[in-house]
């Protein structure tokens, strides 16, 4: 699990370039660099209670992402979050592109930035290993 954990800041590096729009690896265009602030808020524990997927993720990536991240979605993505599996089994790259604030993109489809409530759940789940609960 830490070894894990270290290799979110070099995974989300990598696929901080992720685009919704082409399916391919080229870097999102947010403007100045000033323009996205994203923090360092890595939980370094499961927190207390876990967030449920079903109550509190699901609703989100239901919201957030599979307007692009689902068979059928408004741009090609490279992978599929319409369902519990579909999330659990790239949950480490999701967990790379929340954690970078590269998704969702804020200009994909007149997507919105993750609130902080947002961000806060999504990464608590995913540091508690992405249970179906």
């Amino acid at each position: 699990m830490r070894r894990w954990l270290l290799s979110v800041p070099v995974a989300a590096a990598l696929l901080a370039s992720a685009a919704c729009g082409n399916g391919g690896m080229s870097a999102p265009d947010y403007g100045p660099a000033e323009a996205v602030i994203c923090p360092n808020d890595l939980p370094s524990s499961c927190p207390v209670p876990t967030p449920s997927y079903a109550s509190d993720v699901q609703p989100i990536i239901a919201q957030r992402c599979v307007i692009c991240h689902e068979s059928g979605g408004l741009e090609v993505a490279p992978f599929d979050l319409g369902t519990y599996s579909d999330v659990f089994t790239d949950r480490s790259a999701v967990l790379d592109q929340v954690y970078a604030c590269a998704m969702p993109r804020v200009d994909s489809a007149g997507a919105l930035p993750l609130t902080e409530s947002e961000r806060t759940t999504l990464l608590g789940w995913l540091v508690c290993g992405a249970p179906q609960n």
